[in-house]
């Protein structure tokens, strides 16, 4: 099979970290934090999956603006100071020891958050006031300072924390691309 499927079970380079394959476990938010932080379930979830045969597991969105993330719902994990940081090394050793590598998706959520999510929700921050097509709420466009913030943050991150496995840090240009996407599908543009 290894012959059949020759690249998929090659290492590769992603940045400073070696893989043992290609094979990825995407992002995608598994809801098991309690309070805002992670829980020994998702220790048992990622490593799961690096037995399985993944090399490189990524973790569910997690905001880097403050303001976010003081009205996430308590089953996200937000980065907004290093209270996350021991979980993070916590999940790396144990993926490690199957051979994988833990990553973090560091985001803004943009255009995709909505004032649903909680009754003290400010109106969703994004590059354009062009609502989503996903909630259908117009945004409230983020100034050059405040988007120039919020990539400063996940940069910082990026210096400090780069160590415990790797990040994945998504900017706000990935939001619009998303967008254009959608609707070139047709389901809508951001």
């Amino acid at each position: 099979m290894a012959t059949e499927f020759k690249y998929l079970f090659t290492p590769i380079d992603v940045g400073p970290m070696r893989l043992r394959n290609r094979i990825v476990s995407p992002p995608h938010t598994d809801c098991f934090a309690k309070d805002n932080l992670y829980d020994e379930r998702e220790i048992y979830y990622q490593v799961e999956k690096a037995k399985g045969g993944a090399a490189m597991l990524c973790n569910g969105v997690q905001v880097v603006d403050p303001r976010q993330a003081a009205i996430m719902p308590s089953r996200f994990v937000p980065n907004i100071d290093d209270r996350v940081i021991p979980w993070y090394r916590k999940i790396s050793d144990a993926v490690h020891e199957h051979g994988a590598k833990f990553v973090a998706e560091l985001s803004h959520e943009g255009g995709v958050w909505s004032t649903r999510h909680r009754e003290d929700a400010f109106p969703p921050l994004a590059a354009s006031p062009i609502p989503s097509d996903i909630h259908k709420e117009v945004n409230s466009a983020l100034s050059t300072l405040e988007e120039l913030a919020i990539n400063e943050r996940r940069e910082d991150w990026q210096r400090r924390y780069w160590g415990w496995g790797g990040g994945i840090i998504v900017g706000l240009i990935v939001a619009a691309i998303t967008g254009i996407v959608a609707f070139f599908i047709g389901k809508g543009a951001q």
